[in-house]
């Protein structure tokens, strides 16, 4: 859930922000910044440790990979 103070940036969307180290925010960031490019966007539920930010960054970049081969191999047909 949202911290009660939510500031509108991004680490207010995780549970777990104020206890990272420095390499959990990076992490953190790196999650949020291939959740914006791949176009997924946060969404109601957003993932809440490594594991799941992980699987996730995983998991958007293979669809990413999917959906660029095949609109390129669709694109060659045409």
């Amino acid at each position: 859930m949202l911290s009660e103070s939510y500031d509108g940036t991004w680490m207010a969307l995780s549970d777990d922000i104020l206890g990272l180290s420095d390499a959990g925010l990076y992490f953190t960031s790196f999650y949020f910044t291939i959740a914006t490019i791949t176009t997924v966007g946060f969404g109601d539920l957003s993932a809440n440790n490594f594991i799941e930010r992980a699987f996730g960054i995983i998991i958007m970049l293979f669809g990413v990979v999917s959906f660029s081969f095949a609109t390129g191999s669709l694109s060659s047909i045409l």
